[in-house]
């Protein structure tokens, strides 16, 4: 019962954060993509191989890359960074320093590997300070400045088509 009712809490200030941000297509990417932070529920992808393949595609440096990871378990591990349904509060307000740095940290470019409909993780991405978001259309779209239908389960392909868009886009 206290789930359900933190979740409804929740949407409605994701729904309050949505209709406050301006939803135009202005990236502000002036300097081209140099940082990326990368949110994700697929807690078996390999971080290594995403980073380095981003990283190459993009012509920027590994640790330019940041990854957080959703879960909705408590998960203790000091080479990931992770976020729960605890980590935010009934409020919608996030409650973990670590998330916080991530949300309000100003990449160029965050891009939402979920392919899920989850309201936590879409209440990070609608807070995230990010220039250009990108995910998969299959979400809520109010949340990106631009999708993509890839097949979930091929980030490589997604990353590629991403790359392929954006340059067409005159964004890098």
């Amino acid at each position: 019962m206290f789930k359900s009712l933190k979740n409804k809490a929740i949407i409605k200030r994701y729904e309050k954060v949505l209709a406050s941000q301006a939803k135009n297509f202005n990236p502000d990417i002036d300097h081209g993509v140099k940082t990326v932070g990368v949110i994700t529920d697929d807690l078996d992808i390999d971080t290594n191989a995403i980073i380095k393949n981003l990283a190459k595609l993009l012509q920027i440096k590994e640790a330019s890359i940041s990854v957080i990871f959703y879960s909705e378990k408590e998960i203790i591990t000091q080479d990931k960074l992770f976020f729960t349904p605890k980590n935010l509060d009934w409020s919608g307000k996030i409650n973990s320093d670590a998330v916080s740095q991530f949300v309000y940290y100003p990449f160029d470019l965050l891009i939402n590997y979920s392919h899920n409909t989850n309201t936590i993780v879409n209440m990070v991405v609608a807070m995230a300070k990010a220039k250009f978001k990108v995910g998969y259309e299959a979400i809520d779209n109010r949340l990106y400045q631009f999708m993509l239908s890839q097949n979930a389960k091929d980030i490589f392909q997604f990353n590629k088509e991403l790359i392929r868009y954006l340059k067409i886009m005159q964004v890098l």
